[in-house]
């Protein structure tokens, strides 16, 4: 359960946020509202994470949407 969230689009919801477990133990924080997903890279590095297909698609975002970026 996400407790607490900050998207750059200045979405605050924790429930408006959906956590993916991937397999290989790949995690990411997906933004609902504007597909913004956030992960940590190979070397424990977070990373924010411009929208792109694959985050869309995950929280049904249709991937045609423009957000502002």
């Amino acid at each position: 359960m996400i407790k607490r969230f900050i998207c750059d689009c200045g979405n605050k919801d924790p429930k408006k946020a959906y956590a993916y477990d991937g397999c290989l133990g790949y995690e990411a924080i997906v933004c609902t509202c504007c597909g913004r997903y956030y992960d940590f890279d190979e070397q424990g590095k977070f990373r924010k994470n411009q929208p792109d297909d694959w985050s869309k698609q995950f929280v049904k975002i249709p991937a045609a949407t423009e957000t502002n970026a």
